[in-house]
């Protein structure tokens, strides 16, 4: 999973105003302008 969100960062980076809809992803920008991914985990 976590590969698979870095390919969509790279993806933002790539490719200004790529978006993509993915359900429990949220993207923010960082402070040096690249968009991050983030989602919430559940520690058990």
């Amino acid at each position: 999973m976590i590969a698979c969100l870095k390919v969509f960062e790279e993806s933002y980076a790539r490719f200004p105003g790529f978006t993509s809809d993915i359900q429990g992803v949220y993207p923010e920008e960082d402070e040096h302008g690249r968009v991050r991914l983030f989602t919430y985990v559940i520690k058990e």
